[in-house]
């Protein structure tokens, strides 16, 4: 634990360090920013606008059991309608694992 907190307090004073755009912005700035970025991006519709003006492809990967699905996960993706029989035993499990690092 302890390398683990002299990791972050070093980190965090280096990060900070660097980050100069940090000190340019209130945290009420920042905040508002934050928000209004992330309402834009979780808007379905303005993203479904701009796949059509971009005249995007749609690719439905039909329901398989016992499949894996692999996918760059920096386009826009979604999960289709599900339809599976009420209960616990018909459930669908889903297991999401990242790896490598997200390109800009």
């Amino acid at each position: 634990m302890k390398t683990l907190q002299k990791f972050a307090s070093i980190h965090s004073s280096i990060h900070n360090h660097f980050n100069l755009e940090r000190h340019l912005y209130s945290r009420e700035n920042f905040k508002l920013n934050r928000t209004t970025a992330l309402a834009e991006y979780r808007n379905p519709e303005r993203i479904r606008k701009f796949l059509a003006d971009h005249e995007s492809g749609k690719t439905v990967v039909p329901y398989g059991e016992n499949r894996i699905v692999l996918f760059n996960s920096n386009l826009f993706h979604e999960t289709d309608s599900i339809d599976f029989k009420p209960g616990y035993e018909n459930r669908r499990i889903n297991v999401t694992m990242l790896f490598g690092r997200r390109q800009d």
